[in-house]
């Protein structure tokens, strides 16, 4: 086993995607278990946190249903006053539900009495939530708003403008960035809730109406209801990296991924179906029928179930997802080195004993399998990218990295070796710094 080499070093970047291909022979890996019904226009699924129990908004019947996962009994419905859109349950036992039809964000008792109920403003959409600091978030339709609750006080902290007719929101996975999708206004607004600020707004395409941060943290993907197709951005530079269309079906309408990262599901609401994406391969394996208008999705903890509620049908399809494949065994290597390598940027340029030189021979002599750099993993593709095309960096930051721009790219035409962006830094922790 050659040396594995770490250079501090940090860059900004973006996804390019490869174009879908045409559905295989995958579609019969998943399959519809079972069908449930459980109220009309059943909305937001929200499981507990040992995963024993289902709670689904029956939107149509004004009460929320608990499921039992293993048996997929009913085994409560309870009274939530009109239009639950949205749910999701506090370590309390307490329920947190969105009533679209009026303006509020109600605490409800496990027997459906008011705990206590907030206003948030007029059409509020599905909760995203809770964030690590236990905080909520509720798309304010109506208001075009995006409101940050605090779970324990059930108080609005915080208010964020956003585009017109805002869509449930997604987050990255510290709760540091948030992904609002603007039905009406074709763009999805970019907010940095540790620094308190709209970041951008970017358009997607016409009607974008749900999204998920995928579970690595690169990507934000939405539906985009108007195009039949799915974009998806970067959560650093905030750009269009990428689209698939072959395989989404009609009018597709939210993202949801499994926690393993190996696919994503997109539930389209005229072609009642639930196209399957292999995030590894970025393209549609699968196409799986559903209930009629199939509106919201969840993957079940354990990552074996997806559940979608269907409002045409009133119905919640379950669907049985494939077992992960067993990893395999490796024979026994022997150990791995590790060379640590200090950068001092651009004071290697005027270095006489630890120059740019210095620094290209020492990694000559390593020769190593894999370079780890201080570039975080959602800003590495635009720089590799650049200098794979035009032979130089466009990164604004990468003029400062000579030992990058000058050694180690360069490099890595001449040398056989992996380069791994493993930097945590983002600019969300630089603004708050300041």
């Amino acid at each position: 086993m050659r040396v594995r080499c770490f250079l501090r070093i940090g860059l900004a970047g973006t996804v390019t995607l490869a174009g879908a291909s045409p559905l295989t022979a995958q579609t019969a890996r998943f399959s519809v278990e079972s069908t449930l019904e459980l109220g009309r226009a059943p909305h937001q699924i929200h499981f507990s946190e040992d995963g024993g129990t289902a709670y689904i908004a029956a939107a149509g019947s004004n009460h929320i249903a608990l499921v039992d996962v293993s048996s997929l009994e009913v085994i409560a419905e309870v009274p939530s006053g009109a239009t639950p859109l949205g749910v999701v349950l506090r370590p309390s036992g307490e329920m947190l539900v969105t009533r679209f039809s009026g303006d509020t964000l109600a605490l409800l008792s496990p027997a459906g009495d008011i705990v206590r109920d907030l206003h948030v403003g007029a059409g509020p959409s599905l909760i995203t939530g809770p964030l690590p600091n236990d905080t909520y978030l509720v798309s304010i339709e109506k208001e075009n708003r995006l409101r940050v609750v605090d779970g324990d006080a059930l108080s609005v902290f915080k208010s964020y403008p956003t585009g017109v007719r805002p869509f449930p929101s997604s987050t990255t996975a510290d709760g540091r960035l948030a992904f609002v999708p603007n039905y009406d206004d074709e763009t999805v607004s970019v907010i940095d809730l540790w620094n308190e600020r709209v970041r951008d707004v970017v358009p997607v395409g016409k009607q974008p109406s749900g999204g998920t941060v995928l579970p690595d943290g690169l990507d934000y993907a939405v539906a985009i209801r108007g195009e039949n197709r799915v974009v998806f951005m970067n959560t650093a530079s905030f750009d269009v990296t990428g689209t698939i269309e072959d395989g989404i079906g009609d009018e597709p309408f939210s993202v949801v991924a499994s926690p393993d990262g190996r696919f994503a599901f997109v539930n389209n609401t005229a072609s009642d179906d639930v196209s399957v994406i292999d995030l590894r391969e970025r393209r549609v394996v699968a196409r799986i029928a559903v209930g009629a208008k199939p509106i919201a999705m969840a993957v079940a903890p354990s990552g074996e179930t997806l559940w979608v509620a269907s409002e045409g049908s009133h119905t919640v399809s379950i669907l049985r997802l494939p077992a992960a494949e067993p990893e395999t065994a490796r024979a026994p290597t022997a150990p791995t080195e590790v060379a640590v390598l200090g950068m001092t940027h651009g004071q290697h340029r005027d270095s006489g004993s630890w120059g740019l030189a210095d620094v290209r021979q020492t990694i000559v002599n390593f020769n190593p399998d894999i370079v780890c750099v201080e570039i975080p993993p959602n800003r590495w593709p635009q720089a590799r990218d650049s200098f794979a095309a035009k032979g130089a960096m466009e990164e604004s930051r990468a003029v400062r990295f000579p030992e990058y721009t000058d050694v180690l790219l360069p490099l890595s035409r001449e040398m056989d070796f992996e380069i791994v962006p493993c930097a945590g830094w983002t600019q969300e922790m630089s603004d708050l710094r300041r």
